[in-house]
């Protein structure tokens, strides 16, 4: 049986970044997953994340992908009886706090940042994580 025959939606992503005008590298970084178990799908869905590093700061490609990461694996992993909602927004207080311990760990390199706009798509539902200034 197809997921066209079960009315089941399965989202087709694609992703372009661009440096902009401004930089010469990008520090953008995306990632996306899709359970393949039905039941963890339909509890939490498919995620979507995209980080852009902060421009001027150092390693802001390297903040960017921690990030990515970092919100993908948690959002996914964090306890059952969590809510997409409260899932989404851990993920990404738990990406924040990792780049800010990596910061404190080299107080003599200027701090890594990065922006994070992030969508966990359940059925009908959107739910959207926007720190910064990515729009």
């Amino acid at each position: 049986m197809s997921h066209i025959e079960t009315g089941e939606l399965i989202p087709i992503v694609a992703a372009v970044t661009d440096p902009g005008q401004t930089r010469r590298h990008n520090e953008d970084y995306v990632g996306y997953q899709a359970p393949t178990d039905p039941g963890i799908r339909q509890a939490w869905g498919s995620l979507l994340v995209i980080c852009d590093g902060v421009g001027g700061s150092a390693a802001g490609e390297v903040a960017s992908e921690r990030a990515v990461h970092r919100i993908l694996g948690d959002y996914y992993g964090l306890p059952i009886d969590m809510s997409p909602m409260d899932r989404l927004g851990q993920a990404v207080q738990s990406a924040n706090s990792e780049i800010h311990r990596e910061n404190v760990h080299q107080p003599d390199v200027r701090p890594m940042g990065t922006t994070v706009v992030a969508a966990a798509l359940l059925d009908q539902i959107l739910i959207i994580a926007h720190v910064g200034d990515s729009l």
